[in-house]
Parts: structure tokens; C-alpha cells; sequence
């Protein structure tokens, strides 16, 4: 059975919503949009990824008429922070439109307030939030108001379709997790009250022209033109409103070396990311037999004089020292009938930008850049024989991402879990198959979470104790797989849900997630696979 929030709850959301008089409501509407589209003040993102994700969650906050209905070709949206404002300065410009090109023009076209919130690069069309981006926003806009994010929340969801009554909680969890909403966020921005509002549902979509009535039309419009007569539609897709998220396949993934290989040799550099254990490092490694290889693995202290070159102390003098980069360049120049792979593991942990410094640019290849060694300026470019892999643990959210100006000049390979590997290379002897749990561990994670990047690698079930050298297999007893799920697997599904229990029971069931042990635990894994 489907249900819809009904006509009398989405209402009352609207009436709290218009008592708020917000300054500056066109920054909260747009700020919102930016968020649910992945803007944050850590990376530098293009511009274009507004076009590309802009559209759902504007039209969750923005739309007036129902999947239902034929939208209008203007006056079809309203901002939820101005409702009272609306009927006088209605935008007449379709919701696409607005999206595409004004959300853009607005942000980097120079309205003075955006200087303040975002710092962006013409030369690469990207930006980021500042570092204070929120308290600014929150001065420009509401000031001393907080906003009823239940509200929101349902204001945000009034066409969505839902398989189950959510609650309240879970209604503004939702709005949470799409809009990507931060815990100073949530403290600056919003009031989580309940006795404002009741949650109602209905078995039918709710009454959009009901609501249009209640807001008012436009200044141009007739109401018979603009609230009463909207054809309806002969086709519409509700499913238009959900989460848009596509379950990656776990499963059968093709080998990857067939992929990485010839991706390197034209383009010299690759990035492989993806969850933990799902064999980056492993891949690298078995690339680097064909190559010349040098090694190394980023870290918070990395810096651009152990990667570049720089002044270092040595006891009590002070010496110049060339940098892993420099060196390992130099040693491939002098030996160009050979070719030279530098594996740089976990190369999101540094600051990646100030480890590269001008040399970022020679990332291009056939660039020359000039670089100060010592007390002169000596030329430095990458030579045709330098290969470089990186690799990327993309689900360890306390380390920064990489620049947009890095990552485009690498070619990034995604590398998922693979069930099918584990199937093929584990074996349990009590009955369960490592493969299947693998799959509905991720599809349960993913399904809760909505990320890819929260999900079992193959490789945590690769443990050399239980490697048997005559079947070339890991064999698995119940007492070796329940500490390795005790110990391994659940503390990492207890970081990605960060200890919420409420996730941790729907991912593995109340039992399992209190680490139990014997029989039950065989019993419950058991039930969890089936």
C-alpha cells in the first residue's frame, strides 16, 4: 500500500511556515538546493553539477503543482521561506529555467551577499562554502528565528510516496539526509517542535490546488487560469519525488586490472577509490610487476618538502632535501627506455593541494613548471615514462576531499565490493555462504544509508589465518567468522551509522548488533542471509 501525507497535515505545514518573515529568503531557498546537490566548504565543486542535481531538490521544495497536474509555463514554484511574499513577487520563469541558469547567475554573477557565504575560482568555474559559511547565513537570513523543521520536513515530502507511516523523526531524517544537513546546521537553522504539527497520511496525493488557493495566485494570473484549470496529465511519474539513488551492483564485478591497465598507459595517472577492502592497494600491486615502482602513503604531516623537495633538519644542521616526487622524476628521465609507477596509497589523507604545490600543473603533462630547489629556480615537468596510481578510501569521513583541480587531471576508477570474488574464494563449514551475506550486508547498508560508500569490502573476509594452502581458499569456522564479525565487520557498520541503533537494527537485526556469540549467532546470521 502507498501513502501520501494528506491534504489537512501538508496545510498546517504551510501555515507554520508563512508566519516566518525571513530576510534575504531567496539565499536560504538557494542555500538549500546547493546542499542537496553536495556543495560544502571542503571541496571545490563546478558549477555544473546545479544543472545536473538541481532540479529534485528544488522541485521537493519549490513546486506548487503535483506530479498529478500540468505545470503552468510560469508562476509553478514558490520559496517556502516567503510564502507571504509570494502572490506580489511570483517568478514567472519555469522552475528548469531557474535552476539552470538563475540558481548560477545568482551565486557567481556577483550578488554581493553570495561573496560572503562562497569562494569560488573563475578560471575552473567551481566554488566551495567559506569556512563560517552557516553563521553567515544564518545573520543574513533568519537572525533570532529558527525554523520548524518538522515543517519543512513535510513541506519538502508533500508529493512523495511513501511504502510506510514515517514519524516524525523519521520524516525530518529524511529531509536530513537529502539536503544534507550538518549538525550546526541543524542547531543554527532549525527548531525540532513537534506541538505545532500533527503527521497525517492519505491514501491519494494531497490537494496541491487546495494549497494554491490558500497561498494565493499571482498578481497576472485569473484563478480560474492559474489555481482551478491545470489539465491533468495523461502520464506522470510519482516515483519522480523519491530518493533517485541506484543501488550499485555488488555483485559480478569484471576485473579490474582489465580496466586499469590500459587506462593508465594513456593517461598516466588513475585514482582507485571505493570502500575499504575492496582491493585498491591489491590492484596497485599487481600492476606495479610491469614497472619500476616506488611506494609511498600520504598522511595529515605530509607535506611539500618530503614530497617536492625543501630545507629539513638533521641534528643541528640544516640541509636541502629533494622530495619523493622530484627524485623518483629525475631517476626515470635518466632512464627512458624503462617505465617508472609511483603508488601513492591513501592519497586523500594529506592536504593534497599544498603537497603538489606548482606541480599540480604538470599533472597535464607535457607542462613545465619552474620550482625552487635550493636558492635557484631549476625547470621541473613529469616525464613520459612516470606512471602514478592513487589510492582512495572514500568512506572514512574525518579526512578532506580531494581538489576539483587534482582530481580532474586524474582519471578516477571506482572500485566496489565484489560478492561473486568472495563466493569464489571463502567457504564456511557451517552452512552459510560469505558471498550472499556480502550482498545483503550492502543492499541492507545501502538501503538504510543511501550511500555507496558505506559498504563491506570483499577483502575484510581474505584473513591469511584461515587461508588453506591446499584448496587455495579461506576457510571460515563459526568461532574465526564470529570474531571477524564481532570485531571487524560490525564496528565498521557501527562507524557509518555512527552508533545510531535505530540504523544498526534495521541493517542487522536487534540481535546481531549486540554482538552475540555461539549457536544464536550462527542462528541469527543465518536468518539476516535468508
Amino acid at each position: 500500500m502507498t501513502y501520501y501525507l494528506s491534504t489537512k497535515c501538508v496545510e498546517n505545514a504551510y501555515t507554520v511556515l508563512a508566519k516566518y518573515e525571513i530576510n534575504n529568503a531567496s539565499i536560504l531557498h538557494i542555500f538549500f538546493i546547493l546542499k542537496a546537490c553536495g556543495y560544502n566548504r571542503l571541496e571545490q565543486l563546478p558549477l555544473s553539477v546545479i544543472a545536473d542535481n538541481g532540479i529534485k531538490p528544488a522541485t521537493m521544495l519549490s513546486k506548487l503543482f503535483s506530479p498529478e497536474e500540468r505545470s503552468p509555463k510560469k508562476y509553478e514554484f514558490i520559496s517556502p521561506f516567503s510564502m507571504k511574499k509570494w502572490a506580489a513577487q511570483a517568478p514567472s520563469e519555469p522552475l528548469n529555467k531557474w535552476v539552470k541558469s538563475r540558481i548560477k547567475n545568482n551565486v557567481i554573477g556577483g550578488a554581493t551577499t553570495w561573496r560572503t557565504i562562497i569562494d569560488d575560482d573563475a578560471s575552473s568555474e567551481t566554488f566551495k562554502f567559506k569556512y563560517n559559511y552557516a553563521e553567515k547565513i544564518k545573520e543574513l537570513t533568519l537572525k533570532d528565528i529558527k525554523i520548524n523543521l518538522l515543517a519543512l520536513a513535510i513541506w519538502s515530502q508533500r508529493f512523495t510516496p511513501f511504502d510506510e507511516k514515517l514519524s516524525n523523526i523519521q520524516l525530518t531524517e529524511y529531509f536530513n539526509k537529502v539536503f544534507k544537513v550538518t549538525e550546526e546546521e541543524k542547531d543554527l537553522f532549525f527548531a525540532l517542535d513537534f506541538r505545532e504539527l500533527q503527521v497525517e497520511y492519505s491514501d491519494y496525493i494531497h490537494d496541491s490546488q487546495h494549497i494554491r488557493t490558500l497561498i494565493g495566485r499571482p498578481k497576472s494570473e485569473s484563478d480560474t487560469k492559474w489555481i482551478d484549470s491545470v489539465k491533468k496529465s495523461q502520464s506522470y511519474n510519482l516515483q519522480y519525488f523519491e530518493e533517485e539513488i541506484i543501488m550499485p551492483d555488488y555483485s559480478n564485478n569484471s576485473n579490474p586490472l582489465k580496466v586499469v591497465e590500459p587506462l593508465l598507459s594513456r593517461y598516466r595517472q588513475v585514482i582507485l577509490s571505493g570502500p575499504p577492502g575492496t582491493s585498491k592497494s591489491h590492484i596497485a600491486n599487481k600492476i606495479s610487476c610491469k614497472y619500476n615502482v616506488k611506494k609511498i602513503q600520504f598522511h595529515p604531516s605530509y607535506s611539500y618538502q618530503n614530497f617536492i623537495g625543501g630545507y629539513v633538519v638533521d641534528g643541528t644542521t640544516v640541509n636541502w632535501s629533494d622530495g619523493v616526487l622530484f627524485e623518483f622524476s629525475k631517476l626515470a628521465r635518466e632512464n627512458v627506455n624503462e617505465d617508472y609507477l609511483l603508488i601513492i596509497d591513501e592519497i586523500n589523507r594529506a592536504n593534497v593541494g599544498q603537497v603538489f604545490g606548482e606541480t599540480i600543473q604538470c599533472l597535464d603533462r607535457n607542462y613545465t613548471t619552474s620550482i625552487k630547489r635550493k636558492n635557484e629556480l631549476v625547470e621541473f615537468s613529469l616525464p613520459s615514462n612516470l606512471y602514478i596510481i592513487g589510492t582512495m578510501n572514500t568512506s572514512d569521513r574525518s579526512i578532506g576531499a580531494i581538489d576539483f583541480a587534482i582530481k580532474r587531471r586524474f582519471i578516477s576508477i571506482y572500485v566496489p565490493p565484489d560478492a561473486s570474488l568472495a563466493e569464489d574464494l571463502c567457504e564456511t563449514d557451517f552452512g552459510i555462504s560469505v558471498g550472499d551475506l556480502l550482498r545483503k550486508l550492502n543492499s541492507n547498508l545501502f538501503n538504510t544509508l543511501k550511500n555507496r560508500e558505506l559498504a563491506i569490502g570483499h577483502a575484510l573476509f581474505f584473513d591469511e589465518s584461515v587461508l588453506s594452502s591446499s584448496k587455495k581458499k579461506y576457510i571460515w569456522s563459526d568461532n574465526d567468522f564470529e570474531l571477524l564479525f564481532n570485531y571487524k565487520i560490525l564496528p565498521l557498520i557501527e562507524d557509518y551509522t555512527k552508533g545510531n541503533m535505530s540504523q544498526l537494527n534495521e541493517i542487522l537485526g536487534k540481535d546481531l548488533s549486540n554482538r552475540i556469540t555461539g549457536s544464536d549467532f550462527i542462528q541469527h546470521l543465518s536468518d539476516l542471509v535468508s
